[in-house]
């Protein structure tokens, strides 16, 4: 999936780099062009009195210089079909990527281990909360269970030495 992924952008950085550097040609060679026939005329002119450039060049004299990049042109054909090229492959281009994706990738130990590592890891803390929770419990029913004996305990006491001090009292009294 990967490599096909990295063909799919390096098809299209080059589709790219490609329409660039044509649209580029085809700028600079439309001002040669230009350039050529305006320093054609100019040394026709300049040469008209024996006869032109073709009378001194002879042979080799060239007066034809091919429209390829004019609209309509090879190169403008190029860039068009490129342009064409680029839109139907954006245009194919299907964004698979969803949120559960990650976890169906894979071979089959690693789509096992994405799904036990969250149990397991569950599983853990449960066991770490449970075991912190049971002795928290156990603390407060300890507590609970000692206040409520030390509680009685006083309550108890108290009803004994109050019964001491009264008889005690009640000795004074008679003596």
């Amino acid at each position: 999936m990967l490599q096909t992924e990295t063909l799919d952008y390096r098809f299209g950085t080059f589709a790219n780099i490609t329409i660039r550097a044509l649209e580029d040609v085809k700028e600079e060679l439309t001002a040669l062009r230009m350039m050529e026939l305006q320093d054609c005329t100019v040394l026709d002119q300049l040469t008209a009195a024996s006869g032109g450039v073709c009378a001194l060049v002879g042979t080799f004299c060239c007066t034809f210089i091919p429209e390829n990049d004019a609209d309509g042109g090879i190169i403008q054909q190029a860039i068009v079909n490129l342009t064409a090229l680029r839109m139907a492959v954006d245009g194919d281009h299907v964004n698979k990527v969803d949120w559960l994706s990650w976890m169906t990738s894979g071979p089959w130990y690693h789509i096992l281990l994405k799904f036990l590592t969250p149990v397991a890891t569950v599983l853990l803390l449960f066991c770490v909360f449970i075991s912190c929770i049971l002795q928290c419990l156990r603390l407060m029913i300890t507590h609970a269970v000692s206040n409520s004996v030390r509680d009685a305990l006083l309550q108890e006491h108290r009803e004994v030495y109050l019964k001491l001090l009264e008889q005690a009292e009640n000795m004074d009294t008679a003596v």
